[in-house]
């Protein structure tokens, strides 16, 4: 089934499924890693401090971009590199219970694979990306986006935040803001952004 045929977002239930529990224990071990990602918005509190901490001028260039349906493009093998490679950097931060990172990443793996939907009487598999409804879809995502948005974060613009799939940034220049939506657009052959000034 795809979404170019039907035109929805099929959302996978885990609530009660073989990968619940697990799903709940390993999302309380990821997100220990997410307050490590710069540009990870976790609130609106810590989004409102981010622009009150800011300094630009009337020629600085705003705008907000979105991934367009980012839980379908974002591809299981993706975000677990993408989490691999976070928690080679951070992974003294955070608390596992004991199980290695080779064992998480394995773990995580199985729960992703429990993507088995009911529609019209029919059972189906989500065949590309993370399952909405699926405890740790949010958190990857996050630790998915952090890989993504790497090479602008390193231009250093004035402000670049995140909420799951939306930005802002901040660059000094329109030109800046152009390079910045090229690049992101650049990272990933399923991942496309669209912009919007305020």
């Amino acid at each position: 089934m795809s979404a170019e045929t039907y035109k929805i977002r099929p959302i996978i239930s885990c609530v009660g499924g073989p990968a619940d529990r697990i799903s709940w224990f390993l999302s309380k071990i990821v997100s220990q890693i997410l307050h490590k990602i710069p540009s990870h918005l976790p609130n609106t509190n810590h989004f409102l401090e981010q622009l009150r901490s800011v300094r630009f001028d009337s020629d600085s260039t705003i705008e907000s971009f979105d991934v367009a349906s980012l839980y379908i493009n974002v591809q299981n093998d993706e975000a677990l590199q993408a989490l691999s490679e976070l928690l080679n950097i951070h992974g003294a931060c955070v608390q596992t219970y004991g199980l290695s990172k080779a064992r998480l990443l394995t773990l995580i793996k199985e729960c992703l694979s429990c993507n088995i939907f009911k529609w019209s009487g029919m059972y189906f598999a989500q065949a590309r990306g993370l399952a909405m409804g699926q405890r740790l879809a949010p958190e990857l995502e996050i630790c998915f986006m952090s890989r993504i948005e790497a090479p602008v974060l390193a231009r250093l613009p004035i402000l670049y935040c995140r909420y799951i799939d939306d930005c802002l940034i901040i660059t000094s220049t329109q030109s800046e803001m152009d390079e910045c939506f090229r690049i992101l657009n650049q990272q990933s052959q399923y991942i496309r952004l669209t912009r919007e000034k305020p």
